[in-house]
């Protein structure tokens, strides 16, 4: 003869054990049973509805009694860690930062070309290559930097690019400055009204999509009087 139900479910009479989620998946285990076995011994439904409730009672006991065990579990885990732990904080890290920034500044070619102006200057478009450039020179400190295809032939690269010119830090007294918004591969250097010098201009050139570069190279800018008289490329970093 099988056992009652309260009997086979006596071990939730004692004090909670070490292993309470074993305890209420079998209760639950055996409250399956008694819904199967319902149909085999005849109980009636009121007899059933009592046993249910009797056993959710008993998982409703062993409750409060699981959370004191959990807190107990912090308190001695808490009391586990040294006071004088230091806690690290890690950052989050985009897979995708590293991908599209670069580190540092790309190597390039650059070759100095004098015109009589910048307008005048023959610009393809289309594709150029990866770190070739040509550096225009305009005249009157005006000057404008262009992409090289295949073929060696100027490219127009403004609406692809950008462009950062960085005055030299020893000598202030060269100012530069975007000609037109409108063409922001250009650019103009203006000199102090007296005295001779050269300054060094930190040019850089940044793909909008960011799929190459950045590119950089220094250019070297000679004045006297108040013009601009020369640019040469000073090195290739």
């Amino acid at each position: 003869m099988t056992e009652p139900l309260s009997e086979q479910l006596s071990e939730f009479t004692k004090p909670l054990s070490r292993r309470p989620n074993e305890r209420i998946v079998h209760v639950l285990l055996d409250l399956r049973t008694l819904l199967f076995r319902q149909n085999l011994i005849g109980l009636s439904q009121v007899a059933l509805l009592e046993n249910c409730q009797t056993e959710l009672q008993k998982i409703s006991n062993i409750l409060p009694a699981m959370a004191s065990d959990l807190q107990r579990l912090r308190e001695a885990l808490t009391e586990m860690i040294p006071s004088d732990t230091t806690r690290i904080t890690v950052n989050q890290i985009d897979p995708l930062a590293s991908h599209h920034q670069k580190e540092s500044p790309m190597n390039c070619k650059v070759r100095v070309k004098k015109v009589g102006s910048l307008t005048a200057h023959a610009k393809l478009q289309g594709h150029a290559q990866s770190g070739v450039f040509t550096l225009l020179d305009g005249g009157q400190g005006t000057f404008e930097v262009l992409g090289t295809n295949q073929s060696g032939q100027d490219v127009d690269i403004s609406s692809v690019a950008a462009l950062t010119v960085a005055a030299d830090p020893n000598n202030p007294a060269v100012t530069v400055d975007a000609i037109d918004p409108a063409s922001p591969m250009k650019f103009v250097a203006h000199a102090p009204s007296t005295g001779d010098g050269s300054a060094d201009l930190t040019v850089t050139a940044t793909w909008l999509d960011a799929s190459i570069g950045p590119f950089n190279f220094v250019a070297t800018i000679k004045y006297s009087g108040g013009a601009i008289i020369d640019i040469v490329v000073k090195q290739v970093s």
